[in-house]
């Protein structure tokens, strides 16, 4: 039996340079790419720019494909929570 696939979807638009940053990761991203470990990006953004909002709607976008069906993105909150927790409460 077939399951209905849930579609992902980012919360907020980005904005024009958001958008091409996105445009160049999933034109990095896109097979083939003949490494083992697949192919690596970094956004390098500045502060306040969007970096995460550009993952989340990378991840969206990688997680809608027809070919992602069973995948999973794994993220590193510990990492960005505690940025935050710095920045708001250090």
């Amino acid at each position: 039996m077939a399951s209905k696939a849930t579609r992902i979807t980012p919360e907020y638009a980005l904005h024009p340079y958001q958008r091409q940053v996105l445009s160049d990761l999933l034109t990095t991203l896109a097979p083939p790419r003949p490494t083992p470990a697949g192919p690596k990006v970094v956004a390098h953004m500045p502060t306040g720019a969007g970096k995460t909002r550009v993952a989340c709607a990378a991840a969206s976008y990688l997680l809608n494909r027809p070919q992602s069906e069973g995948k999973v993105v794994m993220w590193d909150l510990f990492h960005l929570l505690g940025c935050g927790r710095i920045r708001f409460i250090g």
